[in-house]
């Protein structure tokens, strides 16, 4: 499963579509309870885990800890994978 956890960034890049992208995003962060919710899901679809990608750095997200407990609680895996996909 991808979720983007966040749409905040700390680099700038020349041609990174984040910024238009974030302006149509109902929020900049993905609450935890959203969060959570997924990751019920990828549990109840057998999926093992979760990937946070997209146009944001998952780091800056303030509750980064509570996400990967969260997720790797419940798709019982020992870690999720980040991967940025912007230009960057």
């Amino acid at each position: 499963m991808l979720l983007e956890n966040t749409v905040i960034c700390n680099v700038d890049c020349i041609g990174c579509p984040r910024e238009n992208a974030a302006n149509i995003r109902a929020g900049k962060l993905m609450p935890l309870a959203e969060l959570s919710q997924m990751a019920d899901l990828a549990a109840r679809l057998g999926m093992q885990q979760i990937f946070y990608l997209n146009l944001g750095e998952p780091f800056l997200s303030p509750n980064i800890g509570k996400e990967l407990r969260c997720s790797a609680r419940k798709t019982r895996t020992a870690a999720s994978w980040f991967r940025r996909t912007a230009c960057c």
